[in-house]
């Protein structure tokens, strides 16, 4: 084979890589062990992931390091130690720097409970909006079937919140609408100047008035 041909070849696979290598579609892979809302998008996936929301009600996430301490859902660290009716137990240099600031009232955001606690409350309301933009896509579906699940995932959204206004004070409320345009980059933060207690009463107020008095599965909420 002459050179000329060999030179030949050679390019033609060079600008074959090139092309490859520079294709858009190249660039976008679907994340390894996630599920895409379409795949999800039925009665049925949108069940799966309203109990994704409802799991962070012990206000514990495997990949929130020691959040089983700090953001108990007892609140025994934050109601009790922090209110002092109780105090830390076992000795004086255990997790010193994570209850002893709280019990005197001098913690601050490096406290790894704070961490804790702020994370697997807007964890829970990522899981509630998740769902709530997971049902809107949801084409086949009973009208009492929506409003049941809708009850449901307002109601927990409300409720972590609810956790997040009475520890933090000052903390951003975040909807369906609010953690799609923050998912999509069309906005890049959310304002915690305003007071949330009235949107936790709307969504509370709308489950009272969608929830059935009894559910067909022990542990979710109802009227």
């Amino acid at each position: 084979m002459s050179i000329k041909k060999l030179i030949k070849i050679f390019s033609i696979f060079v600008l074959t890589a090139i092309y490859i290598s520079c294709s858009k579609s190249f660039l976008k892979q679907d994340p390894v062990g996630a599920l895409d809302p379409t795949t999800l998008a039925d009665e049925k996936g949108v069940q799966k992931v309203l109990i994704g929301a409802y799991a962070m009600l012990d206000n514990y996430d495997p990949g929130i390091e020691f959040n089983q301490f700090g953001a108990s859902a007892s609140n025994s660290l934050w109601g009790e130690i922090g209110s002092g009716t109780a105090n830390k137990g076992s000795d004086l240099s255990d997790q010193s720097n994570i209850y002893t600031p709280i019990e005197r009232h001098e913690t601050d955001a490096l406290n790894q409970a704070s961490y804790d606690q702020w994370n697997v409350n807007y964890e829970g309301i990522k899981r509630a909006n998740n769902t709530l933009n997971l049902l809107g896509r949801v084409q086949v579906i009973s009208d009492d079937d929506r409003k049941n699940i809708e009850g449901q995932a307002r109601f927990l959204r409300a409720w972590y919140h609810f956790n997040a206004r009475i520890i933090f004070n000052h903390v951003p409320y975040i909807d369906e609408h609010l953690a799609a345009q923050l998912d999509s980059g069309t906005i890049l933060g959310v304002t915690n100047q305003e007071e949330i207690f009235p949107k936790i009463v709307e969504d509370a107020k709308f489950a009272y008035e969608n929830l059935p008095a009894q559910q067909d599965a022990p542990g979710r909420i109802n009227k």
